[in-house]
């Protein structure tokens, strides 16, 4: 595996997952937050506020190949609500594992 930082690791998630966001208004609002990066793993919480981005082979065998790893899976879901009465601010999303 790679050793990337965490920025690096970040914004080439972003440049592959935005794309996948449910509505193209809503790319903005995807995030990707790496929460362990060391020799042997690598975990970055792919999220959006209302809808997850839609999950892709192609954006996860991309991701692999960049971070220079043998695999690569999404780890848990993410669903973290917001406001009750609009859900603003909440989250929705995946972990993607890479090891």
């Amino acid at each position: 595996m790679k050793q990337l930082d965490r920025q690096t690791i970040e914004a080439k998630a972003l440049e592959l997952f935005k794309p996948l966001a449910v509505y193209d208004f809503y790319q903005e609002d995807v995030t990707a937050t790496v929460s362990i990066a060391d020799s042997k793993q690598v975990l970055v919480e792919i999220g959006c506020m209302y809808e997850s981005p839609k999950q892709d082979e192609a954006a996860l065998e991309a991701l692999r190949v960049f971070l220079g790893a043998e695999h690569i899976d999404v780890h848990y879901d993410i669903s973290e609500g917001g406001c009750e009465s609009c859900d603003h601010g909440s989250r929705y999303g995946y972990a993607v594992r890479a090891w």
